[in-house]
């Protein structure tokens, strides 16, 4: 299959405004940013249709406990404990490091969900009631962050010749390269994002991509071919 991309070398700056060599405002902040943003608006509107047992003048207490507070201090320690352990213990202040970059998506939703619950018992709030809000809100918040992972040249897929395959210069400093000069990668992360925006808009889609990938894998076939053709 001819290379949609094939000319294309991943290069995006992620930085959306730099003022020294390290430091700046990043795409990847901006992503927060929106997530922040949009969970707010679409908590106030929850309250004006009754679907949340918040007042008013709660979301934006909630947002910045639940969302902020719960989203950067879950997602650091997260990182810090799963990914980079030995350093925290070494060195615990390496955890307010966060111009050095590293959060985990597990431990933002882990501090989301204990925030959340907290949070319930202070107010006497169903947590379980808050949680139906957080799921319809959190997606949106996740490709936000997909989308800055992508301008960040991360989280890309395995090798590929697919069609929407591209090349990623990161690939190179990473340990586990052993092969020369660049692979095709296939962008897992965005596209799975993608299709499941696609999948709440289409029913039965999902379903569909996953007999797809399904029917390749039992066949010896790569499933990316299966999902794109």
């Amino acid at each position: 299959m001819q290379n949609l991309l094939a000319t294309y070398v991943h290069h995006l700056d992620p930085f959306a405004i730099q003022f020294t060599e390290t430091f700046g405002i990043r795409w990847y902040g901006l992503a927060y940013v929106a997530g922040f943003i949009a969970a707010f608006l679409l908590f106030r509107w929850f309250v004006r249709i009754g679907a949340s047992e918040l007042k008013d003048s709660q979301v934006g207490d909630f947002i910045t406990l639940c969302a902020v507070v719960g989203t950067m201090v879950g997602g650091r320690l997260g990182y810090m404990l799963l990914y980079n352990f030995d350093e925290l213990v070494a060195n615990p202040a390496s955890f307010f490091n966060v111009l050095g970059g590293g959060m985990s998506s597990h431990g933002g939703i882990a501090g989301i969900t204990i925030t959340a619950w907290f949070y319930a018992r202070y107010t006497k709030t169903s947590w379980t009631g808050h949680g139906d809000n957080l799921v319809v809100v959190a997606p949106l918040g996740v490709f936000f962050g997909r989308l800055a992972n992508f301008v960040n040249g991360e989280l890309y897929g395995r090798p590929t010749d697919a069609g929407v395959a591209m090349k990623f210069p990161n690939e190179l400093t990473e340990l586990e390269q052993t092969s020369t000069g660049l692979d095709w990668k296939f962008p897992t992360a965005q596209l799975r994002e993608i299709a499941e925006k696609a999948g709440e808009a289409v029913p039965g889609l999902i379903g569909k991509i996953d007999a797809a990938a399904s029917k390749a894998l039992a066949s010896g076939q790569d499933p990316h071919f299966a999902v794109v053709d």
